[in-house]
């Protein structure tokens, strides 16, 4: 119960947990807190040893981010190993949590680095991390010690170690499309802030719904930091198009809130017609991107196999978008494709998420290949040398794989020692 409900060791201390304990079971001998810390030290120990030799055993991916508690500045980092056991089963495990004293390149290896030796982990596939620069300072900082090991655990020498995060590029491409689309999200950003300000204004706003025949339900407002919260926050908006129209013309406090001033200019809004149509528009653009971030996040299924499939649909639709007549829509979707090719380029993409995709039975080198032609032209030299690479590194990885069978066969012969 201490550990499931994660309740402090001083709990079996408490006055009323003892009165429980007296009328539930009168003959149950209370431990102490240091009993309790004891018991629960010793079971972590167990069961990180038996985690240990099978993570052990097994090729690792890791994932590892670092933020800051608000509340005491105090910065941590995790690191979570993703696995297959024997029975192809999918793991996912944390396996540090730490505090760490800054976001420095050299500190996040040395992290990784005594991560790998704590669990005894001599096998590495891939690290994903976010963005930031000094991940990508810590990761080559990695590669450059555990290359001295006495056997190197990274695959092809770590030239494809590096993930970057998609979920975090997925971000930080929306982000810059939001910030182009002009003043129509705003205004009904500032509508949603108006209803959900007060209990009475959100009361007014539900009997007009009820007026239109509307569904009561949830009005969320947004987070600046998160996109996909204001893709869900337009979305709910929408649906009560009516009902913000109907407050238009029959609410005066409605209509004098966006007559008032805000950071010195007057606040943004009444939502028009257009600001509706171009919200509209918005959301169906948004929603790609919506279900790719759902799409890359889950973590009870492999996602590395349709990882290319979402990046194609996503830079076909930022294509044809860039080419539109609207010119809010066209404006948004290039500030979005300069961020795209920073990350996905053809050149700039982990090759291991399109060989993952190859190795997909559903898919195979012809989906890869259509993509390709789709992307970048039928016979073009970008297509040609992006299939070459390809088929390079599926061919590094199959001589690497008879290596590995080769040296299990010689060692199962050689005598005991």
């Amino acid at each position: 119960m201490i550990i499931l409900d994660e309740l402090p060791f001083c709990f079996v201390d408490g006055d009323g947990f003892k009165q429980f304990c007296s009328v539930a079971c009168p003959r149950f001998i209370i431990p102490s807190r240091r009993t309790i810390t004891r018991d629960v030290v010793e079971l972590f120990m167990k069961e990180k040893a038996l985690l240990k030799s099978m993570i052990s055993q097994s090729r690792v991916s890791l994932t590892t981010d670092i933020w800051t508690a608000s509340t005491t500045t105090v910065s941590y980092m995790v690191i979570t190993a993703h696995y297959i056991d024997v029975n192809w089963k999918l793991h996912r495990k944390i396996i540090s949590f730490k505090p760490i004293s800054d976001h420095k390149g050299e500190t996040i290896a040395k992290e990784l680095e005594n991560c790998l030796i704590d669990w005894g982990i001599t096998k590495v596939f891939t690290i994903t991390v976010d963005n930031a620069s000094a991940n990508d300072s810590a990761l080559r900082i990695f590669k450059t010690k555990v290359k001295c090991w006495r056997e190197d655990p990274m695959i092809l020498g770590g030239e494809f170690l590096h993930v970057r995060c998609c979920a975090h590029i997925l971000n930080l491409i929306v982000k810059d499309g939001l910030a182009a689309v002009g003043n129509s999200v705003v205004s009904v950003r500032n509508a949603v802030k108006y209803v959900r300000s007060s209990n009475s204004r959100f009361q007014a706003f539900q009997i007009r719904a009820e007026q239109d025949n509307l569904c009561r339900g949830s009005l969320i407002l947004d987070c600046n930091t998160r996109w996909n919260s204001t893709y869900l926050m337009l979305t709910a908006a929408l649906k009560y198009r009516a009902a913000f129209d109907r407050m238009a013309n029959e609410d005066k406090l409605y209509d004098a809130y966006f007559k008032e001033d805000e950071n010195g200019k007057r606040r943004v809004g009444l939502p028009s017609s257009n600001d509706w149509e171009n919200v509209r528009r918005l959301v169906q653009f948004l929603k790609i991107f919506y279900d790719a971030t759902l799409s890359f996040s889950s973590y009870k299924t492999v996602t590395s196999s349709h990882c290319f499939d979402d990046i194609c649909t996503i830079e076909v639709n930022l294509n044809v978008f860039s080419s539109s007549k609207d010119v809010n829509m066209s404006g948004m979707a290039k500030e979005m494709k300069k961020k795209f090719d920073k990350y996905w380029e053809g050149s700039e993409i982990n090759k291991l998420l399109i060989v993952s995709s190859v190795l997909d039975p559903r898919s195979k080198m012809g989906f890869v290949t259509v993509c390709f032609e789709k992307l970048y032209g039928k016979d073009t030299p970008k297509c040609s040398e992006m299939k070459e690479a390809v088929v390079d590194i599926m061919r590094k990885l199959y001589e690497m794989l008879v290596m590995y069978r080769l040296l299990g066969v010689f060692l199962t012969r050689m005598p005991p020692v």
